[in-house]
């Protein structure tokens, strides 16, 4: 890769991704017999769906300024994720109130104030009051 692109940290970061997909299967191998489920394989497979689908939103993009591609990535593995429900019902009970919080700790800065639903408002006094 130093050769090729100029880069020699291309192939260290090349050399790493194989060094850890190398302990990603030789651990499973080794743990299989005691996590070997229909559900953590469903989940397994999930997992690499999503982020197959976050890997062709960024591709086409991955020259941008590297905030772009890392912002969609991860929105597109958020909204995948929890699409095809691969979190479990406690992660998302802990995400919700989180991105709630997100929400509005981004309006506040902006200075706007939460959606109200106008047909949740009582209104004060109602034509027949007059």
């Amino acid at each position: 890769a130093d050769r090729h692109y100029d880069n020699g940290a291309i192939g260290g970061a090349l050399s790493f991704v194989v060094t850890e997909a190398l302990l990603v299967v030789v651990s499973l191998a080794m743990i299989a017999p005691f996590v070997r489920r229909r559900a953590t394989v469903v989940r397994a497979a999930k997992v690499l769906f999503a982020s197959g689908c976050m890997l062709a939103a960024i591709w086409p993009i991955r020259s941008a300024f590297i905030v772009v591609p890392v912002l969609v990535g991860a929105a597109v593995y958020a909204i995948v994720t929890f699409a095809i429900r691969t979190a479990r019902p406690d992660e998302r009970d802990r995400v919700v109130p989180l991105v709630a919080r997100i929400n509005g700790m981004v309006r506040r800065r902006l200075g706007r104030t939460a959606p109200t639903n106008p047909r949740s408002e009582v209104p004060d006094e109602t034509p027949l009051d007059r």
